[in-house]
């Protein structure tokens, strides 16, 4: 649905809904991160959702040409894709 604002010529409110998202997705890699490694690795492949979910929604933005967005979040992603590599 998100895409559908875009191509309404809605882009802050896919943006916003987007940012919405992003903020909800890095609260839960986040508490993943502050578990202890048995308890990561027990919950790896949510982590591992959680960080293919956070990689479309950076796709949505790179193909709409939301860069500033993608910017501010695209350095993130690759932080937590390479902790994730890295368990």
């Amino acid at each position: 649905y998100i895409e559908g604002y875009y191509s309404a010529g809605e882009p802050e409110i896919a943006d916003s809904l987007l940012e919405e998202g992003i903020q909800i997705v890095l609260t839960e890699i986040n508490y993943y991160k502050s578990l202890d490694k048995q308890k990561r690795n027990t919950n790896a492949q949510e982590i591992q959702i959680n960080i293919a979910t956070l990689g479309r929604m950076l796709s949505i933005l790179q193909k709409n040409e939301r860069n500033e967005m993608l910017d501010k979040y695209y350095p993130i992603y690759q932080e937590n894709a390479a902790w994730y590599e890295n368990l």
